[in-house]
């Protein structure tokens, strides 16, 4: 039986884009599967018992708690003898990395979900975190990137060699599973929610699920929203806080105010607020992929997307008209209007971004593809 470990720093990351991905390896491949992440004794409980779990305590920027990281990593990779060790997020990355390499563990596979450095301006902070990530890149044996636009913007940089990185299909991390994305629920769910929040069926809702921080452009989002400032429109944020701080006070407190802005907290069954939405809102600055907009899309969602390396990846054709680029307020409003005077259009535009995401992102047609990749690096290893 060949052993398999994924290792991210928190048990978010590893629910998000792993757990499923971890489970249809064990029931297809007959796999062993070791999950790790910094201790999270709740996530523990949700997995099943043939997903071994080993926390190891990952705290970021602190370097005695990266070397304890390492060392605990070492000691794990050598008794487990892992065929694959997997690797996201750049602290987990960056002590794995090492620790597989020391453990010589014979595939490294570096999960490049993103590039911490993307956006950052010139200066001492972005040079440290590029020495960081190309490190890991050394370590590793091979590299799969979550999407096109990551993989270009890599070879660029000389990150890696091209015969080192790939592209599985058409990208994304783990896809949508469009069984619980079923499109043939949305009016339910949407009048469901919509009763819930008290919000009129013939309004228009602008949506946004993900982490409430800066980086994911929250700032824009709730300001463009008070620009638009249309009468029977509404906006409807569906996630938890994180790094709150880093939100401007007055806009989150005017948007507080706001009876029109909803902040729903962060569910599970996403599937059913993005199905309130007329029209979803992902302004993020940097991403690997942007799964939010593929959920969306699935549930035939359009969205107003960044065109930021990695998130630009996620839009079809058609919606291709609503990008706008990062951090520009005023695109953003004049999206915003277009959807409202043109919605019929836009929901077209919805439709064929489900089509786009049910023929390249189903983990029925990624996971067995997923699953190759690991199957042929094992074999090169033999």
């Amino acid at each position: 039986m060949k052993k398999l470990c994924f290792v991210t720093t928190i048990s978010d990351t590893l629910d998000a884009f792993v757990v499923k991905f971890a489970d249809y390896l064990y029931k297809q491949g007959g796999y062993e599967i070791t999950l790790i992440c910094d201790e999270d004794k709740q996530f523990a409980k949700t997995l099943p018992p043939y997903l071994n779990y080993i926390p190891v305590h990952m705290e970021r920027g602190k370097l005695s708690s990266g070397i304890k990281a390492t060392r605990e990593l070492i000691r794990i990779f050598k008794e487990n003898k892992f065929d694959i060790v997997h690797y996201a997020t750049i602290n987990a990355s960056l002590y794995s990395s090492i620790a597989a390499k020391i453990a010589r563990v014979p595939c490294r596979l570096y999960y490049q979900w993103g590039i911490r450095y993307v956006g950052f301006n010139k200066g001492i902070k972005r040079s440290v975190i590029k020495a960081l990530v190309k490190l890991i890149c050394i370590n590793s044996t091979a590299i799969e990137c979550e999407s096109r636009s990551i993989l270009e913007f890599g070879l660029r940089e000389h990150l890696y060699n091209a015969s080192k990185a790939s592209i599985i299909g058409e990208g994304s991390a783990c896809g949508v599973d469009l069984e619980k994305f079923d499109v043939s629920n949305k009016e339910i769910w949407r009048k469901e929610i919509r009763n819930e929040y008290h919000i009129p069926d013939d309004a228009i809702v602008f949506g946004y699920v993900g982490r409430i921080t800066r980086d994911k452009g929250i700032n824009e989002l709730l300001e463009a929203f008070s620009v638009v400032n249309r009468e029977n429109t509404y906006l409807m944020i569906v996630g938890r806080f994180d790094n709150e701080e880093t939100l401007d006070r007055e806009i989150l407190n005017n948007a507080r105010d706001n009876p029109n802005i909803i902040f729903a907290g962060p569910h599970k069954d996403t599937e059913r607020y993005y199905s309130a939405m007329d029209v979803f809102a992902s302004l993020s600055y940097r991403e690997g992929f942007g799964i939010v907009v593929i959920e969306a899309g699935a549930m035939a969602i359009p969205g107003i997307v960044t065109t930021s390396i990695g998130q630009i990846d996620t839009a079809c054709e058609a919606a291709k008209a609503l990008l706008v680029p990062a951090k520009n307020v005023d695109k953003v409003v004049e999206k915003m209007n277009y959807c409202i005077d043109n919605l019929q259009e836009v929901r077209r535009v919805g439709d064929k971004e489900r089509m786009f995401v049910s023929n390249n992102f189903d983990q029925k047609y990624l996971f067995p593809l997923l699953k190759k990749h690991r199957e042929e690096l094992i074999g090169e290893k033999k």
